[in-house]
């Protein structure tokens, strides 16, 4: 694979017009760069549900994942590219020029991928293999051409513990995609576009969030039998259409692939990231057809509650039924999002949605103004301005500048950042130990916004909270931030 350093350079001027018009979902594709063949291929980190799952239509669909669940390390090289005939035997490496970012910083679920002058995948039946943060990828000199399958490559497995869940640059998840079956073409201007690739993320992500109407805070969450390996890849996938049918109640791996000798028995304790949400990644676990106490089970311990430790099963619930009844299990599979809401005095409600890709605004990378870039929110307003002459962001003011505006926790503290509607630091909350920092990280007894809305916090002179005030949709609310009140006077 060519060093990305070495071509970096003479390349990048040329290259960013096309990546950025390619990132925009224009149809148009980008100039060739040189005389040479050029190749095309969109990474995009997927997403995942089947119908043996949950049988309910999740609030808003799809959800892009958050903080490090789309990493890849670009810089490092952290991937590998293969090309593989329509029988699974091996032709070649895909061998990369130039890989971008198409959203910025490390959240980024889109990369496009160009490569120069490749022609051994000419003039037959294609298809691309893509690996990203695996712990090893397959030594190149025993990729043997006509011989090599896809299944010899995706083996690989990961260790899982604790340790693991908490994502970072040098912590991603293990990714794996693979096209269908197609044939290279070239157009006029020497380019072929291989379409896009769909990363499978290789862990769960569980979460359980307490309801608000519960009068029990929670000590902890644990989750009991899990695995401490998991593969990398889903075995036995190897066309795209295995596992996107764009679809919600079919997308994507409808069964856990899952190594030998893997699982344990003991507890996996749960991120606290806040006083009422718990998340962990985990590996994929086989429940259905196994008894109650082989299967996976989330354990939770009440703060004053009278029974020691409730149980939440992966499973839908009867909600007619006193004690209530956990009627269809379904398995732990890679790529999807596994939402718990609980209340010790009702039954829990489950939501499972799965990832899915989000395309950029098409005017994603387009200069607005003179020097301004637009980098926009999913719902197609614009949250930041990137100045590419200075390499400075602004908040949607065009004037404030903001310091490293996609990060959301400090890297040194482990702090969750608070900052203002236009993204300034205004403090830090610490999640293990509930305590709050000004931006100078000084201790105060509270700060005035709220850390999971961003509302502002009103409070009356003893310093209790009365209420929440939304400024972008300038509306007030009751403490349990659903209630809406006319005005402040209401709150009092």
């Amino acid at each position: 694979m060519k060093n990305l350093h070495d071509i970096l350079t003479p390349l990048v001027t040329m290259l960013l017009v096309s990546i950025l018009a390619s990132c925009s979902n224009q149809t148009e594709l980008p100039t060739p760069l040189s005389p040479e063949a050029q190749i095309v291929l969109k990474l995009t980190v997927s997403d995942t549900s089947a119908e043996s799952r949950a049988p309910s239509t999740p609030e808003g669909g799809y959800h892009r994942g958050e903080g490090y669940e789309n990493f890849i390390d670009v810089e490092s090289q952290d991937f590998r590219l293969y090309f593989f005939d329509e029988n699974n035997k091996y032709i070649a490496p895909f061998e990369v020029a130039f890989l971008l970012r198409c959203e910025s910083g490390y959240s980024s679920k889109t990369y496009m991928v160009y490569s120069l002058g490749m022609t051994e995948a000419l003039n037959q039946p294609i298809k691309v293999v893509a690996l990203a943060n695996w712990p090893a990828y397959p030594d190149a000199s025993t990729l043997e051409k006509g011989v090599t399958t896809i299944a010899d490559i995706v083996g690989q497995e990961y260790k899982f513990d604790a340790s693991k869940m908490e994502l970072s640059a040098e912590n991603p998840v293990p990714l794996y995609g693979v096209t269908d079956v197609k044939t290279l073409s070239y157009n006029d201007e020497n380019v072929a576009d291989l379409g896009t690739i769909h990363m499978l993320r290789a862990y769960a992500k569980v979460e359980v969030n307490l309801n608000p109407d519960c009068v029990f805070p929670i000590e902890w969450v644990k989750l009991n039998r899990y695995n401490e390996r998991g593969y990398c890849a889903p075995q036995g996938v190897y066309l795209q259409s295995q596992y996107v049918y764009n679809n919600y109640d079919q997308d994507y791996t409808h069964e856990p692939s899952i190594p030998a000798g893997a699982e344990v028995t003991k507890d996996l304790e749960f991120i606290k990231v806040d006083d009422s949400r718990w998340l962990a990644y985990v590996p994929e676990y086989r429940n259905v057809g196994r008894p109650d106490n082989q299967k996976s089970v989330i354990r939770i311990k009440f703060k004053g509650a009278e029974s020691d430790v409730d149980n939440l099963y992966f499973a839908t619930y009867d909600l007619n039924t006193s004690p209530n009844r956990p009627v269809k299990h379904f398995d732990v599979l890679r790529n999807v999002w596994y939402k718990f809401t609980v209340n010790k005095q009702s039954p829990p409600l489950v939501q499972v949605v799965p990832y899915n890709e989000v395309d950029l605004g098409p005017l994603f990378g387009l200069m607005i103004d003179r020097n301004l870039v637009p980098i926009y929110e999913e719902d197609g307003s614009i949250r930041y301005w990137y100045d590419r002459d200075t390499g400075l962001y602004y908040g949607p003011d065009k004037t404030t500048v903001i310091d490293d505006p996609y990060l959301t926790v400090d890297p040194g503290t482990g702090w969750t950042i608070i900052r203002d509607l236009n993204d300034r630091v205004i403090g830090y909350y610490d999640p293990k130990n509930g305590y709050y920092y000004d931006k100078d990280r000084n201790k105060v007894p509270y700060l005035n916004i709220d850390a999971s809305t961003g509302w502002t916090i009103i409070r009356d002179k003893d310093g209790n909270v009365i209420g929440y005030y939304d400024p972008i949709n300038d509306k007030y609310y009751d403490t349990d931030k659903k209630t809406e009140k006319p005005s402040l006077r209401e709150l009092k």
